[in-house]
């Protein structure tokens, strides 16, 4: 049984003890992190009034045309782009595990093309770390 599930157990019993969710999230995270070895992702500002990453590189009619799949995976491509500060290191972690599969690991070629097909440069989202 995974350690995190063995506290929720109380000795001897059957009944599920339920602590703080904060904490034991916190706790979590803390030790995931440890674990993968990765440092958290930079934090950015606060976009105005919640918006979101996407919405700060394109307009709403342009967010309309998109399905919901390319916006949750171009939001995260978004942060790891936001989080490195050179495009080798962006292609490093966004395709580290099947750049051994490739005859030419070229991250940083494979990372521009992916970002011209949404309609994105890496330029226009390193800007986002300065705004």
């Amino acid at each position: 049984m995974p350690n995190i599930f063995k506290r929720f157990l109380q000795p001897n019993a059957s009944d599920f003890v339920f602590p703080d969710v904060e904490e034991l999230v916190e706790e979590e995270i803390i030790r995931l992190r440890a674990i993968w070895h990765t440092p958290a992702l930079a934090e950015l500002p606060a976009p105005k009034q919640g918006a979101s990453l996407l919405s700060r590189l394109f307009t709403p009619s342009q967010l309309d045309q998109m399905d919901l799949f390319d916006k949750i995976q171009l939001e995260n491509v978004i942060r790891v782009c936001c989080d490195c500060s050179t495009r080798t290191e962006d292609g490093r972690k966004l395709f580290g595990v099947s750049r051994g599969r490739k005859k030419h690991a070229d991250d940083t070629t494979r990372l521009n093309k992916y970002l011209k097909s949404q309609g994105v440069t890496w330029e226009q989202i390193q800007s986002l770390r300065y705004r």
